[in-house]
């Protein structure tokens, strides 16, 4: 199994190469744990079709604690110019978009941009996919939904003076965009039955330009500290820039017990 940054630096490879090139790539990247096949189904589940995601899972990863354990990483690593930490999605898995390359060219993203994650709600995939950016509260998706705050963040009625809630927000550790606020859980049923047979997140791991966003503290009303590594203050970046974030990879967490929080069933045949 390929460490974290040589996973990553792979990664960076195929996105500076040529898009006429003729290099045949490997057989796939074929994860066989099962948390890893588990969180596999429930992206089936939600029909995103394969042309989302990267040729034979060359890009997936399985973050659970065997695996990140088997591999050896890190907890955290860094990215970008200047150089900014961000922490190993541990518990997650991640399943590599089909970035448009020919989008990115000239950024130096392998050499400049940051990494970073941004929770979301299960509806709100296939429209961020389908974009190839992330929403901003107040957006209309498609059929005609207006974006709002989750409930748990800072919203127009409760807000500190001159915060602006109209934003891309993200996170240098998923322990922060993970939470409730940002990836709203699910419950898997089964459909003959209506047995629950896991609860599920979703979150995705981004890319973001250095300079375009601004640093904040945590803005979800927590009392105890919620990363190890990264103190309050620095939990939340947001930017109005949405070309300046790039999602890249969709993180997928099942069996959560502290999902209580379930606001969407979600039924498997």
């Amino acid at each position: 199994m390929a460490t974290e940054k040589l996973f990553e630096d792979r990664f960076f490879d195929h996105l500076n190469k040529s898009d006429d090139s003729d290099e045949e790539g490997e057989d796939g990247n074929q994860i066989k744990c099962e948390y890893f096949q588990e969180c596999a189904e429930f992206v089936e589940l939600l029909e995103l079709g394969d042309s989302c995601f990267s040729d034979r899972g060359e890009f997936d990863q399985c973050y659970c604690t065997d695996c990140h354990s088997e591999r050896g990483d890190d907890d955290f690593y860094t990215r970008g110019n200047p150089p900014s930490k961000y922490a190993i999605p541990i518990g997650w898995a991640r399943f590599g978009l089909d970035v448009q390359k020919h989008k990115l060219k000239g950024l130096k993203i392998d050499e400049n941009w940051h990494v970073a994650f941004h929770g979301t709600r299960i509806e709100s995939i296939a429209d961020i996919l389908d974009n190839g950016h992330l929403a901003i509260p107040g957006d209309v998706a498609l059929g005609g939904t207006k974006l709002s705050e989750r409930i748990g963040h800072f919203t127009d009625d409760w807000k500190p003076n001159g915060f602006d809630t109209k934003q891309i927000f993200v996170s240098p550790t998923i322990r922060y965009a993970g939470t409730d606020a940002y990836a709203c859980p699910v419950r898997v049923t089964n459909l003959e039955n209506d047995e629950v047979l896991y609860n599920a997140r979703v979150a995705f791991q981004v890319w973001i330009r250095p300079k375009s966003y601004k640093v904040h503290k945590q803005t979800i009303g927590a009392k105890n500290r919620i990363d190890p590594v990264f103190s309050n203050d620095v939990l939340e970046w947001s930017t109005k820039e949405r070309a300046a974030v790039v999602p890249y990879g969709l993180l997928v967490k099942v069996n959560d017990p502290d999902d209580d929080d379930v606001t969407l069933n979600v039924q498997r045949r």
